[in-house]
């Protein structure tokens, strides 16, 4: 499904597009900032008098909100332009941040949830589209891999900036911190060309947006929802509803005029693989946000001030893979490139799977670094592939769908890793365990098999991808 080049963007001068880039990225950063709300979410609780089985929702109503629009939204921008989507996304972004900064009722805080994801939504739905937008498209993957270490830049502040606005000016300050960002975004956006789409003028498909958004927010709420609380017919029943519902989407998207995304393009193989590929390593890259935390705290009796560097030696790995990913993909190619992403995402999983009580601090380091370059090398080039895979016109599309797999993996990671990270550290304790000894051997449990995983979507994917290869090589 190739493509002819757009015409070349001689018009924006370099100095320009660089500036255009850096807002681009500083806006961007309101999503992988929310990281400083989980840090928060002690204070949220005490504030607030809830139990602590009552976060969740902090986080469910934001993911929900976001991932359930990203396609609808790149669609939108497609349609009618990137920069004013993601101005939109920034006015609203921050409007969420001061309801949630100024909320008085836990329920009101999560409706300013429910806003923040709506502009997080639009925002990440075309900064990609936008960044490369700025330039020709032989320095798309460059700009690709540049946005992709902003993002990882992101994660690794958040947590350490949390910790010294709680201790200054309590939980409120990791919402309002971002309301000055978002405003110097938008007010530097002017400078981005505001560039229209070309071609005829199509519509947005409001009936298939509606069947698209209600679909994957069912599907992500039945993933969600704990079934040790809930119980299993309820999830279920949420997962067969959405699925129903998005099946209904796809028949409606194959014979429409305008569809929000062409169903036939799953249809090529290799991008189908890429992105099961996207949800499988995404959640098992989970396993280290979900965990290492906890590891480091309770087994290696780290200090915060100590566990927090450490964290963020996972987001350095990803920063280099992701500066890394250009120049192997100008090289190797997108598919090979995110293959060795996968490999070495699960040597570094693999890698946390030997710490015990006295690991060496070397084999933490550098196991949080290799699955973090790993999974920027795979980021980078997953996106890079499914920029080129789909035609020019549908950026905001390809840029969302990105975002989508990897909601779908982070929620799934979520669930199953909790769910197995019980299970093994229950059969650990009925075999005479120390609660301690216990979470260890259910960590320990959950890294192979994360590392497993990745490692059997990828032999799966190879295997699938030479036999597609040797059937084109037959007259």
């Amino acid at each position: 499904m190739q493509q002819a080049s757009p015409p070349p963007l001689s018009d924006i001068s370099p100095w320009r597009a660089g500036i255009g880039l850096a807002v681009v990225c500083a806006g961007m950063m309101a999503a992988p900032l929310d990281a400083a709300v989980n840090v928060a979410f002690p204070g949220i609780t005490a504030h607030f008098g809830l139990p602590v089985s009552d976060i969740r929702w902090v986080a469910i109503f934001y993911v929900l909100t976001h991932a359930s629009l990203l396609l609808v939204c790149g669609r939108l921008g497609d349609l009618i332009g990137y920069r004013i989507v993601f101005q939109a996304g920034l006015v609203i972004c921050a409007a969420g941040f001061i309801a949630c900064g100024m909320a008085p009722t836990y329920g009101l805080l999560l409706a300013g949830r429910v806003v923040q994801g709506v502009g997080i939504a639009l925002v990440l739905a075309c900064a990609p589209a936008l960044a490369t937008s700025l330039y020709d498209e032989l320095r798309r993957t460059r700009v690709l891999g540049i946005y992709g270490a902003a993002m990882a830049l992101g994660h690794a502040i958040g947590p350490l900036a949390a910790g010294v606005l709680m201790e200054r000016f309590g939980w409120a300050a990791v919402f309002w911190a971002r309301v000055p960002l978002m405003l110097l975004a938008l007010a530097l956006s002017f400078a981005i060309p505001a560039r229209r789409p070309g071609g005829a003028r199509a519509a947005l498909d409001p009936v298939g947006s509606v069947q698209l958004a209600i679909a994957l927010a069912v599907i992500l709420a039945g993933i969600s929802l704990d079934p040790g609380t809930f119980g299993w017919p309820l999830p279920l029943a949420l997962i067969g509803a959405g699925s129903a519902l998005l099946a209904v989407f796809v028949r409606r998207q194959a014979s429409h005029p305008s569809p929000i995304i062409r169903p036939v393009a799953f249809l090529a193989p290799m991008f189908a693989l890429m992105n099961i590929g996207s949800i499988v390593t995404n959640a098992a890259a989970f396993s280290v946000v979900l965990l290492v935390p906890f590891h480091l705290v309770v087994i290696a009796k780290f200090p915060f001030s100590l566990a927090g560097p450490m964290l963020a030696i996972a987001a350095l790995g990803i920063i280099i893979g992701s500066w890394s990913a250009p120049r192997g993909i100008a090289r190797a190619g997108s598919v090979r490139m995110s293959a060795l992403g996968m490999v070495l995402s699960s040597t570094g999983l693999l890698g946390m799977a030997a710490w015990g009580f006295e690991t060496p601090m070397v084999l933490m380091f550098a196991s949080l670094l290799v699955q973090g370059a790993g999974y920027g090398l795979f980021l980078v080039s997953y996106a890079d592939h499914a920029t080129a895979t789909l035609p020019v016109a549908e950026r905001g599309v390809a840029g969302s769908l990105t975002m989508v797999t990897r909601a779908l993996g982070i929620v799934v990671g979520a669930s199953a890793l909790l769910a197995a990270h019980r299970y093994f550290a229950a059969e650990a304790a009925a075999q005479g365990a120390s609660p301690d000894a216990a979470f260890l051997a259910g960590f320990q449990s959950v890294m192979v098999w994360a590392a497993g995983l990745q490692l059997l979507a990828l032999a799966v994917g190879s295997a699938m991808a030479q036999r597609l290869r040797r059937k084109e090589a037959i007259p």
